[in-house]
């Protein structure tokens, strides 16, 4: 018998852990406080500390829910091609880019590139990340169910294919 739950805990928001990208020159600080400030009580807001721990991460079996990439880079930190590979390992992952400052071209660039949203670090930046969360939410959490239904379905298949399997091997069982 499978079972399958959907209580009060899947109706909160799905946003569980945020991975940012640090700069060569250092780690967001002040990104990581406004998003620990802004993010869903219990959500894990981390620095990766290279493009490889950022694309093992995403590759893990328990991925972030959204990845933040500063907008300057180059080489294997250039974040069209970051996003792209990004998007290689697991179709659908919110990325955001973040600019120290921003214009129309810089955003629409990103998001012509594959980012979901682009955010402005300029002050006041706490109410920038709640807003970028918010506007966020709904596309979080509608991946995070599509992941669970696909790990039901497959819950379920594997339950209906066991109801006809045969205890022999034999060519006469299969027969």
């Amino acid at each position: 018998m499978v079972a399958f739950t959907a209580g009060a805990d899947s109706i909160r928001s799905m946003i569980e852990w945020v991975l940012l990208l640090d700069r060569p020159e250092g780690p967001l600080l002040d990104l990581e406080a406004a998003f620990r400030g802004a993010g869903p009580e219990g959500c894990l807001v981390e620095s990766a500390r290279g493009p490889s721990r950022l694309l093992a991460s995403v590759g893990a079996e328990d991925p972030p829910s959204l990845v933040v990439l500063p907008e300057e880079g180059t080489g294997d930190r250039e974040p069209v091609a970051l996003m792209a590979r990004l998007h290689a390992i697991s179709p659908g992952l919110p990325v955001v880019i973040a600019a120290r400052a921003g214009s129309v071209d810089a955003a629409a660039k990103a998001v012509a590139g594959g980012a979901t949203d682009f955010l402005v670090l300029a002050d006041p930046l706490a109410p920038r990340v709640s807003t970028l969360l918010g506007k966020l939410r709904g596309l979080i959490d509608e991946r995070e169910r599509a992941r669970r239904l696909d790990e039901q379905n497959a819950q379920l298949r594997a339950s209906v294919q066991a109801r006809f399997n045969f205890v022999g091997d034999s060519k006469e069982m299969h027969a």
